[in-house]
């Protein structure tokens, strides 16, 4: 399994404020929701991620994508010099 990082995008002219997750499967960004922590923000990026990914790779097997390993429990904290957050699949009850 991979990692998942995500970072803050600031607006621009044409896009509001942004969280975006990454790993080496793919990305996904999610608009930044004001009434959640910074914390709940990003964790909403990382699991749309994963949504997405276990969704796609649901697909393509004809399994239930409920069941796919995307979905395993993880856990996340703040990288260094407040570039976002990273978060890791734990091993464990799944």
């Amino acid at each position: 399994m991979q990692a998942i990082v995500t970072k803050y995008l600031g607006a621009t002219n044409s896009r509001g404020s942004r969280i975006k997750a990454t790993c080496e499967a793919g990305s996904a960004t999610v608009a930044y929701d004001y009434g959640l922590s910074d914390y709940e923000r990003h964790k909403q990026a990382c699991d749309a991620l994963r949504l997405k990914l276990a969704k796609a790779s649901a697909k393509g097997t004809g399994q239930d994508y409920k069941k796919s390993p995307w979905l395993w429990p993880m856990v996340g904290g703040g990288m260094p010099g407040g570039y976002g957050y990273a978060f890791v699949f734990v091993e464990g009850e799944r």
